[in-house]
């Protein structure tokens, strides 16, 4: 299972500068990482397939999250670097690139929506290349 605690109370953590050049501040992405440990336990958890592989109820999960997540704001999934080098699918919220797109990781409601659908914490990472 994923390493996070799921805590009900939820302090947003302190956000990085904004990506730059000079000085260079890479790419960050405010995102909940879903290792595949995570996403097995999800479905069984939720019970959203009669799938009994375990990779296949993975799949099942990755595809009901991005069906039940809240449409009405910026959300991307990708492959996330996280945990010193730990790689996983994430749901991204927020990056780094902008005051615009920095400022939904401040946003309470849509962090705690996304909480209860993971069951598991946000944290700022690195996009896998």
């Amino acid at each position: 299972m994923d390493t996070a605690v799921f805590e009900p109370e939820f302090k947003i953590p302190k956000p990085p500068p904004l990506r730059s050049r000079k000085p260079y501040v890479p790419l960050l992405l405010f995102a909940f990482p879903l290792p595949d440990d995570h996403l097995l336990q999800w479905a069984k958890i939720r019970k959203i397939s009669s799938e009994t592989d375990d990779w296949d109820l993975q799949q099942d999960a990755w595809a009901e999250i991005k069906r039940r997540r809240p449409q009405e704001c910026w959300c991307r999934t990708t492959t996330i670097v996280y945990d010193g080098g730990q790689l996983a699918r994430g749901v991204v919220i927020a990056t780094n690139q902008s005051n615009e797109k920095m400022a939904q990781a401040q946003d309470i409601d849509l962090i705690q929506q996304y909480r209860n659908l993971l069951g598991t914490e946000p944290r700022w990472c690195r996009k896998f290349r």
